[in-house]
C-alpha cells in the first residue's frame, strides 16, 4: 500500500524553486509514495513533475473576510487529501511543506499503520553536504494521518492558513490529544535547508489567527506546556522515552471543567476582538 503526499508549491525567489524542485525529485525516488501537488480550481500552473490537483476552493480571504493574498486553508488540504487517498487505495495521507526533504525511513515507519497519526520536526542543514544540522523543535513540517482518523475528527479543525503561523503547533496539540499518535523530533526524519524566512507575525490575516489561537487556547496551551518540558528533559539529558511518555501526559490528560469554562470565555474575548477589529478597520476588510 503507498502513501499519498501532497504538496502546495508556489511561485517565488529563484532560490525558493531551486529548494521545491529539488525536494520534488526526492519524493519522485521514494517508494511506496504517491504524490501529488494542490492548486486552487482552475490553476493553470504547479509542480510539473509531479501530477496537480486544482481543486481548491477556500482562501484565506474567503475564510478570514480580509485583504490579502490568496493562501490556501489547511482544513481543505486535508479533507482534498484524505478524499484523494480514498481514491487512490492508500490508509494514510501526508501533508509536507514544498521544500522538506523527505526521506524513505520516515515513508516505511508511517507504513506501518501502527498509529493513527505521525507529526515530524525538521533537522535544518547549510548546503553544501547538509553541514551544521540542527533539530527544529518549535514547527511541524509533516503531518501523516489515517483516512478514517481524520473523517471521524475533522470537525475539530478551524480554518488555519498555510504559510501563516500558529496553525502547525494548534493542530499538533489536536491531533495528539484525539489520536494515539507520535510527535518524531528526535533525528532526521525529514530535512531542509536553512534560508531567511519571512515573519508571518505582520500578516494582513494576523487579526483572524489571532482570533482562531484563542477558540484553540486550551490546545495551545498543551503544546506550550510540552514544548517547556521538553526542552528541560533535553538539558538534563534525559532518554527519549521520557519525551514520549510526556507526550502522553500532556496530550492525554482531559481538561477539566473549569479549563472548559476558561476556555469558553477566551473563544467569547477572542471572537468580540475579532468584530471589534473589523469595525474599526473597514479598510481591512475584502470588499463585498
Amino acid at each position: 500500500m503507498d502513501l499519498l503526499v501532497g504538496i502546495n508549491y508556489f511561485a517565488g525567489s529563484p532560490d525558493l524553486i531551486r529548494r521545491q524542485h529539488e525536494a520534488i525529485e526526492v519524493l519522485k525516488g521514494l517508494r511506496n509514495v504517491q504524490a501529488i501537488d494542490l492548486q486552487f480550481r482552475g490553476a493553470t500552473g504547479g509542480a510539473g513533475p509531479i501530477e496537480t490537483v486544482a481543486t481548491l476552493e477556500l482562501d484565506a480571504r474567503k475564510v478570514s473576510g480580509l485583504q490579502g493574498r490568496p493562501k490556501p486553508v489547511l482544513s481543505e488540504i486535508f479533507d482534498t487529501l484524505a478524499f484523494q487517498a480514498q481514491l487512490r487505495g492508500c490508509r494514510t495521507f501526508c501533508f509536507i511543506n514544498s521544500d522538506i526533504l523527505l526521506t524513505q525511513a520516515a515513508v516505511d515507519l508511517i507504513l506501518t499503520g501502527e498509529r493513527e497519526s505521525w507529526l515530524f520536526s525538521r533537522m535544518e542543514y547549510e548546503p553544501p553536504g547538509r553541514s551544521n544540522p540542527v533539530l527544529q523543535l518549535m514547527g511541524i513540517d509533516m503531518f501523516a494521518l489515517d483516512v478514517e482518523w481524520w473523517w471521524e475528527n475533522r470537525s475539530r479543525f478551524r480554518p488555519y492558513i498555510l504559510g501563516d503561523y500558529l496553525w502547525d503547533n494548534i493542530y499538533t496539540a489536536i491531533i495528539l490529544s484525539h489520536s494515539n499518535g507520535l510527535l518524531l523530533d528526535d533525528q532526521a526524519w525529514i530535512w531542509h535547508e536553512r534560508h531567511e524566512n519571512v515573519s508571518s507575525s505582520s500578516s494582513p490575516y494576523a487579526p483572524f489567527l489571532q482570533m482562531l489561537a484563542g477558540c484553540d487556547s486550551l490546545y495551545f496551551s498543551k503544546w506550550a506546556v510540552y514544548h517547556h518540558h521538553r526542552l528541560a528533559l533535553r538539558a538534563a539529558g534525559k532518554p527519549r522515552a521520557e519525551e514520549i511518555a510526556l507526550q502522553q501526559s500532556v496530550f492525554g490528560r482531559t481538561p477539566g471543567k473549569w479549563e472548559k469554562r476558561v476556555q469558553r470565555l477566551r473563544a467569547w474575548r477572542a471572537r468580540r476582538r475579532f468584530h471589534s477589529f473589523l469595525k474599526h478597520h473597514p479598510e481591512a476588510k475584502l470588499a463585498a
